[in-house]
C-alpha cells in the first residue's frame, strides 16, 4: 500500500523517511513480481521462478537465467546490475525493518 497522506502536519523527519522507503519497498516488490511473472511465461513448471530470491540466486550461476533477466530488464529500461542493487536495497529494508 502507497503511503497517500504526504501532506499529513506534524509528521517527523523520521516518519516521513519511513513513508518514504516503505513506498519505495512496495514500488520495488509490485516490479518484482511483474518480471517474475514475465519471467515464467513459456517455462515448464520446474524451470519457474519460485519467488524473487531464487532468481537473484540463479542469476549469479545460470547463464541461461541471467540472459533471460536481462533481456526482460532491458525491456524496462534497467540493466542487470540495477537489478541486483533493487533486490539488495529491498533485502537490507526489510532486514531493518522486521
Amino acid at each position: 500500500m502507497l503511503i497517500v497522506k504526504k501532506n499529513i502536519k506534524n509528521k517527523c523527519s523520521s516518519e516521513i523517511k519511513t513513508d518514504a522507503r516503505n513506498d519505495i519497498s512496495h514500488i520495488i516488490g509490485k516490479w518484482f513480481k511483474l518480471l517474475m511473472d514475465e519471467y515464467n511465461i513459456g517455462l515448464e513448471s520446474i524451470k519457474q521462478a519460485k519467488n524473487i530470491s531464487w532468481l537473484y540466486n540463479k542469476i549469479k550461476n545460470n547463464h541461461a537465467v541471467q540472459s533471460r533477466v536481462s533481456n526482460l530488464v532491458r525491456g524496462h529500461g534497467m540493466e542487470i546490475e540495477e537489478f541486483e542493487m533493487l533486490f539488495s536495497y529491498k533485502l537490507e529494508r526489510n532486514e531493518k525493518g522486521h
